[in-house]
């Protein structure tokens, strides 16, 4: 069972990071992962601009978005389950197995919610404060169609020794609305 939660574990991580880029992979199949916790056969992917957790770069997938830049950790759940199914014939024992799925979500916001606090320089130790700041902060960039790498690359370079509102001002550019006047 090691081995398989060395699967599980490298999966999560790999969409922790794709999540915390922007990235959507648009077809993740079960035949399109490896056991090695990496994707193959990138076609279509793509990048988020504006923070939009229901884009897909897929458009055979535009009806469903079974596989949306917001399901991605569903997605490979999922096919972290058919893998389970796999290998159930030579364990014989569904319970080890189900215990690293059942953990797999837990795992994944904790490896997340790090990698986030990281990326906004918080400390990285958990806490509802800063699930939550993290929670308000992508409803803000969805609601105001922010372009997702232009504001975290502004935000890094933005001094943290200037007034708020030179600080607003700075990310200003980030938001689409406004670039566009």
């Amino acid at each position: 069972m090691e081995w398989f939660s060395e699967v599980c574990t490298r999966t999560l991580e790999m969409i922790a990071h794709w999540q915390r880029v922007g990235f959507v992979h648009g077809v993740m199949n079960t035949d399109n992962m490896s056991i090695l916790g990496q994707i193959i056969d990138y076609d279509p992917y793509g990048w988020l601009d504006n923070y939009d957790p229901d884009w897909t770069p897929n458009t055979t997938d535009a009806q469903n978005k079974r596989y949306r830049f917001g399901n991605q950790v569903q997605a490979s759940l999922w096919n972290l389950y058919q893998l389970a199914n796999t290998i159930y014939p030579l364990i014989e024992d569904t319970k080890p197995l189900e215990e690293i799925l059942n953990s797999y979500s837990g795992k994944y916001q904790t490896v997340y919610y790090q990698m986030m606090c990281q990326k906004l320089i918080l400390n990285t130790s958990f806490s509802d404060q800063k699930e939550n700041l993290i929670n308000m902060l992508e409803k803000l960039l969805t609601s105001a169609e922010t372009d997702m790498t232009i504001f975290y690359r502004v935000l890094a370079n933005t001094p943290l020794n200037k007034n708020i509102k030179e600080q607003m001002n700075t990310l200003e550019n980030a938001f689409l609305d406004s670039r566009t006047n």
